[in-house]
């Protein structure tokens, strides 16, 4: 029992010496055109995947349909859209239909 727990350390401590040499030498990709390293998209995305799924409501309270899909749209053109790009022109202007 004793050699397997201290193989587990070896290798553990192995896999983060080899990690420290690999981004401390400058192997690391650095420029942004360069490929992203291996599952850094999956490991930036975690948190914020469970977050969602945990927060996520269980029910819609708005059924999607046709009639939904117009209205929505028109929710985010007067609200949404000119906060963020029509800060100057007041929502009230804004008439979509």
């Amino acid at each position: 029992m004793k050699k397997f727990a201290a193989g587990v350390i070896v290798t553990l401590v192995c896999i983060i010496g080899g990690e420290y040499a690999y981004f401390a030498g400058g192997f690391a990709p650095v420029v942004t055109a360069s490929r992203p390293l291996r599952f850094k998209r999956k490991l930036a995305h975690m948190a914020p995947n469970a977050a969602l799924k945990r927060e996520f409501p269980k029910t819609v309270p708005i059924e999607a349909n046709e009639a939904n899909y117009p209205a929505g749209a028109n929710e985010y053109l007067t609200d949404t859209f000119s906060h963020l790009f029509l800060g100057h022109i007041h929502r009230d202007r804004i008439l979509f239909s």
